[in-house]
């Protein structure tokens, strides 16, 4: 009696499609199963894409595709190592590195890493982070919920234009409040207003909105990559593509600025400027630098 014939497993597949030692590869692969056993099917994402989730914005795989999977090469460097080139066991330009990530429309995934300096290495738990949430609304599956709160989010808009219009100042000509007030993206038209009036608009949008609202009315403007920049296939609405999770933290990736950005900024700022921004603050966003008298 013939054996049952056992599928390969992600896992499998994740270490047959490692990419060579030394290559140079950033690659979209489909699997799909048909009548004479599983087609693979491969996209090299361009290099001017910058980021290859780039490319997967809108992209949506047909529904035979059983998992979909991005091949990455590059080079590792020591966080702390100041001198690579001059430490021992270190080769010129760090160390060859491959990662191979899939993920399948059962819930099932698989990552491969593999460095020069340790044996390659599978996980099959579900990988986090923002190329798999693309992976994985490539499918139409859904990712995780937003846990960025809709009130950081909107100060977090603020404070990246706070540091912008600070910076672009001439030294030793800091912004004014109304200038500051006016940039509030909840700011109505005309007089600007006091910082505990910016605080009850956060509140009140809080209180009113969602990020299904905001990702109906923001993704919808967003402008997908160049035709010939996107993977090939079948593309849907980004207002659809994204679910609530993916938007919350594309959103985050794109919008929040850095802490160290901000505390830039907000050094240039006079004292009684800062207190004035601390009161018009309600949520609990992380890139608050040194704005005392917070509310909440």
């Amino acid at each position: 009696m013939p054996r049952p014939v056992i599928p390969p497993t992600l896992a499998d597949y994740a270490e047959l499609l490692q990419p060579p030692v030394g290559s140079e590869v950033t690659a979209l692969v489909l699997i799909t199963p048909d009548d004479t056993g599983v087609d693979l099917s491969f996209w090299d994402v361009p290099p001017q894409v910058g980021h290859p989730s780039r490319a997967l914005l809108g992209f949506r795989t047909e529904p035979q595709v059983e998992a979909i999977g991005l091949l990455t090469t590059g080079r590792s460097f020591r966080v702390g190592v100041s001198d690579p080139l001059g430490s021992p066991g270190h080769a010129p330009f760090g160390s060859p590195v491959s990662i191979t990530v899939l993920v399948g429309r059962d819930g099932s995934a698989a990552t491969r890493l593999w460095t020069a300096e340790e044996p390659a290495t599978t996980i099959e738990d579900r990988p986090e982070g923002w190329m798999a949430d693309v992976l994985t609304r490539c499918l139409g599956l859904p990712t995780p919920p937003p846990h960025l709160d809709l009130v950081d989010a909107v100060e977090a808009m603020w404070l990246h234009e706070i540091a912008v219009v600070t910076l672009d100042r001439p030294p030793g000509s800091p912004p004014t409040w109304e200038d500051l007030a006016r940039r509030h993206p909840l700011a109505p038209p005309g007089e600007p207003l006091a910082p505990e009036l910016l605080a009850h608009e956060t509140e009140s949008f809080a209180a009113t909105s969602s990020w299904s609202r905001l990702r109906t009315l923001y993704a919808g403007r967003l402008a997908p990559p160049d035709t010939h920049l996107r993977a090939p296939g079948r593309k849907i609405d980004l207002v659809d593509w994204f679910d609530d999770g993916t938007f919350a933290r594309w959103f985050e990736r794109q919008v929040v600025p850095s802490a160290e950005l901000v505390t830039d900024a907000l050094d240039l700022v006079p004292e009684p400027l800062r207190h004035l921004i601390g009161r018009a603050l309600v949520g609990d966003a992380e890139p608050i630098g040194r704005c005392p008298h917070r509310r909440g």
